[in-house]
């Protein structure tokens, strides 16, 4: 299914709403969740490799993922956003 918006882009957008709402350390599944939300077509196995490319104490990471610089680890499993 295509959206408007890059899937980086829906999951920071997912991440600042999760931040905004008072929870600014977060894991995989509540990103996930936040994105089922507004887009419950798209799968967790596509959220995975981006938000891996997305944490810049990560390696790898999906090719759909071109900035390194939105996501921290705090704990394993659990990031919060840089900005």
């Amino acid at each position: 299914m295509k959206y408007n918006k890059t899937l980086m882009q829906i999951i920071e957008e997912s991440a600042i709403e999760l931040t905004d709402s008072g929870k600014t350390e977060f894991t995989r599944m509540d990103i996930y969740n936040q994105v089922q939300m507004k887009y419950p077509n798209i799968k967790k196995n596509s959220l995975d490799p981006i938000i891996q490319g997305m944490t810049t104490d990560l390696r790898g990471g999906g090719t759909g993922s071109t900035v390194k610089n939105i996501f921290k680890t705090v704990e394993r499993g659990k990031f919060t956003l840089i900005k």
